[in-house]
């Protein structure tokens, strides 16, 4: 990028996102940020007040777009149950995560939030959101409240271990959770 160049709030968060995936939490910081992007700090500082005021936009962004955004998009369908469950591994799968760090986000998120109790916070919310909402629609298949909870909790634990096999190229995600689905819509 070259100085004349106007970074937008969003490119200073996909930087974010991509030095968390690739060095960890302890890349977030406005300087190297910045040489990164070839550009000033004060670009940062014009979005935001400070790297606190950052992460917490990375979080907010993060539990936007990877959970509230698809959320919303599968309860738009009014089909099945089940025809939802298919769509949300579709979408979850399907995902164009390059900008925001690779399919290696969420686990460096999950690290992230070992260490700090913001990212902590924020984890805790997104987890119980999407455990919640899994466990609704297999509720809505017919499952009463304790199978569609155990249902949920394999299939999102299936979800965050299959990401990393994904990461190495030892998966194909969205084939192994449609597979675990058949089987979770059998019992």
């Amino acid at each position: 990028m070259t100085n004349k160049t106007r970074l937008s709030k969003t490119d200073w968060l996909q930087a974010g996102f991509q030095a968390l995936a690739a060095k960890g939490p302890q890349a977030l910081k406005a300087e190297p940020l910045a040489r990164a992007l070839k550009v000033s700090k004060g670009s940062f500082y014009w979005h935001f007040k400070d790297i606190a005021d950052y992460k917490s936009a990375m979080l907010d962004l993060w539990q936007q777009q990877a959970t509230a955004d698809i959320i919303a998009d599968v309860s738009a369908n009014s089909g099945l149950a089940s025809e939802r469950l298919k769509d949300l591994i579709t979408q979850v799968s399907s995902m164009d995560m390059a900008p925001y760090g690779g399919t290696n986000i969420e686990a460096a998120i999950r690290d992230w939030a070992r260490y700090d109790r913001l990212a902590q916070a924020a984890l805790q919310a997104v987890d119980r959101q999407r455990l919640d909402y899994v466990r609704q629609l297999f509720q809505g298949c017919g499952f009463d409240k304790t199978q569609s909870q155990t249902k949920a909790a394999l299939l999102y634990g299936a979800l965050n271990g299959l990401q990393g096999l994904t990461y190495t190229g030892q998966v194909d995600l969205q084939r192994e959770l449609r597979h675990l689905l058949g089987q979770l819509l059998k019992d």
